[in-house]
């Protein structure tokens, strides 16, 4: 039996995520399947390009919660590198998607080996 679908939501399946994802027509907003929710503000910079977001800010946003944005480089960063928070999504997998996750406290920084040491 096929689960009975909103009509205020357009629903489609998530290969980055691995799941479903449904975007309200009303606000633009994203619920996923796992209960995770993405503003439209963080829909807006994922779509224009700027990041992507894999499976492990995915997680990361669920277990500390936060926000996607974009990046502010500073002084001390190289100008030409962007770094992201989290490097890699704990399955050997090491492609860094230029997402950031900010929220009420920074949860980890990248290490010089570039494994996420998480505080």
């Amino acid at each position: 039996m096929e689960k009975k679908r909103n009509p205020n939501f357009i629903y489609i399946y998530s290969e980055a995520l691995k799941q479903e994802i449904a975007m309200s027509k009303k606000t633009g907003d994203v619920t996923c399947a796992d209960g995770v929710k993405y503003s439209k503000a963080e829909v807006q910079i994922v779509a224009s390009g700027e990041v992507e977001v894999t499976l492990a800010e995915h997680r990361v946003k669920k277990i500390f919660g936060g926000e996607i944005v974009r990046y502010e480089r500073t002084g001390s960063n190289n100008p030409g590198k962007q770094t992201p928070l989290a490097s890699g999504d704990g399955f050997g997998n090491t492609e860094n998607s230029g997402a950031e996750m900010a929220g009420p406290s920074k949860v980890g920084e990248v290490n010089a080996s570039g494994e996420l040491d998480i505080f």
